[in-house]
């Protein structure tokens, strides 16, 4: 059994979906590893709720909506050039109302995926689609 080396700050992951657009995805680019999609997302700050973060992430995005219920709460253990790292999540469904986006990519999750999506993701995704929808 390998034990990962840090236990990063809990995150929260927004998936904001317009019903016209689908769900919104980042790119990110490592310095280690090839690039991939996520889902946007921020700290979760000390004694904050995972709706209270999904909201202000929704802002930060330059969004408009309403962050509604955390759909999935999970670990993951993430591999990087120093070691193992592991981080809890929780993922938010959020209905975007407005409001542009100022990066990213939207996704209808009934079509393929745009490319690696974050580990775990595109399955959480495509088997839980209602959840999303």
């Amino acid at each position: 059994m390998i034990v990962p080396r840090r236990l990063e700050p809990a995150t929260v992951r927004v998936a904001a979906l317009d019903p016209e657009r689908g769900v919104l995805l980042l790119r990110r680019a490592p310095v280690y590893g090839e690039p991939f999609w996520c889902l946007p997302g921020r700290v979760r700050e000390e004694g904050a709720g995972a709706r209270e973060c999904a909201q202000a992430c929704l802002a930060e995005l330059g969004l408009e909506g309403q962050a509604e219920k955390a759909t999935l709460r999970r670990t993951v253990t993430i591999t990087t050039p120093d070691g193992l790292v592991r981080q809890e999540e929780t993922i938010v469904r959020a209905t975007v109302t407005g409001g542009r986006a100022g990066e990213g990519r939207w996704w209808d999750v009934a079509g393929p995926a745009p490319g690696v999506v974050y580990p775990g993701w595109s399955e959480a995704i495509g088997q839980g689609e209602d959840r999303f929808r």
